[in-house]
């Protein structure tokens, strides 16, 4: 019986310890949900705090909110409020080149990027809307 009562106990700690998991609110970092204002660089620096206090939750809120690349970074989830939209920037300019596995003169620029990440999720009811049909793209 006090096996049983332990495993139980067991049981409810790792529950509580999932469900208190941090959360990074972007709009806490500066973040503006006008669909107009450039949020790249606050959308960054939850993710990278998120990643430093080694792991937890970056809230997208409701609102549309534009970037250009963000890059995700290990243990970090993106969730996406309902009404929220990560949108990707008209400007070209605003994504960053990312080399590929086809060689060193092939690269590619991506609204969400990842390398040599693990335990990585986009979770969430919002959308992400890439924008794409950029009018200077240099491909």
């Amino acid at each position: 019986m006090k096996a049983l009562k332990f495993i139980l106990l067991l049981c409810l700690l790792q529950s509580t310890v999932l469900h208190a998991q941090k959360t990074y609110n972007i709009a806490e970092y500066g973040a503006v949900a006008d669909g107009k204002t450039l949020n790249t660089k606050a959308i960054q620096a939850a993710i990278d705090d998120c990643f430093k206090a080694g792991g937890g939750q970056v809230v997208i809120p409701n609102g549309i909110f534009m970037s250009g690349t963000i890059k995700l970074k290990s243990n970090v989830t993106i969730y996406l409020e309902p009404s929220a939209v990560l949108k990707g920037s008209p400007e070209y300019d605003h994504y960053e080149w990312e080399p590929y596995d086809m060689g060193p003169k092939h690269k590619r620029r991506a609204l969400i990027s990842g390398r040599e990440v693990s335990n990585v999720a986009i979770t969430g009811q919002g959308t992400i809307d890439g924008n794409g049909g950029h009018k200077n793209f240099q491909g």
